[in-house]
């Protein structure tokens, strides 16, 4: 029987798009079944986040940007301002989810958001 993990994220979350590298290095080595769970970081009404604003490209060039160079994955802070509520995306997840389509649904939100 799979151990059940749960892992929280936001779509909007860089960090959370850099570890689905190593929850899938963690389901080819270990019986587990990541269950994804929305975890919205700002949800309305708190306001969302500008990149350019000094917070964003901070937080990406003394976290992000390293922590994606030693994973080898190229990734960019997006220019998208303000930054997207994913209330619907988390939606699009529940929805997924129903259908036993959450991972699949998660690895094409990630795509998209990643290009």
């Amino acid at each position: 029987m799979p151990t059940p993990v749960e892992v929280y994220v936001d779509y909007v979350c860089p960090f959370c798009f850099l570890a689905d590298n190593a929850l899938n290095e963690l389901k080819r080595h270990r019986d587990v079944e990541i269950q994804t769970k929305s975890f919205e970081l700002r949800p309305d009404p708190v306001p969302t986040l500008c990149p350019e604003d000094d917070y964003l490209p901070r937080i990406w060039s003394d976290s992000v940007y390293p922590m994606a160079a030693r994973l080898g994955i190229d990734i960019r802070l997006p220019t998208i301002s303000p930054q997207p509520r994913t209330e619907l995306a988390f939606i699009g997840l529940q929805i997924a989810e129903e259908h036993d389509l959450a991972p699949e649904y998660n690895t094409s939100v990630q795509r998209v958001l990643s290009t």
